[in-house]
């Protein structure tokens, strides 16, 4: 689940994967239809490059830390 807030082009907001486990959004930045966001989840640290179209996100999520490497991917709609 994506919480998004954009200021110009800046990203704000939170991550997680549901609505009660959301991480803030330390970094976060859109340029045309890529999007950036970086948060993290205790000592993991989670980066997505995402691609906007429309109301529609997809992309990669990739988190580093505590020994381990994870990737997932990630296909989104906006809540209406």
């Amino acid at each position: 689940m994506l919480v998004l807030k954009q200021n110009g082009s800046e990203i704000t907001g939170s991550v997680g994967p549901n609505e009660s486990e959301q991480h803030t959004i330390t970094k976060g930045a859109i340029q045309g239809d890529k999007i950036t966001l970086e948060s993290a989840d205790g000592q993991m640290s989670i980066k997505f490059d995402l691609a906007l179209a429309g109301d529609h996100i997809t992309g990669d999520v990739n988190a580093e830390g505590e020994g381990r490497t994870m990737k997932a991917k990630i296909d989104v709609t906006r809540a209406k």
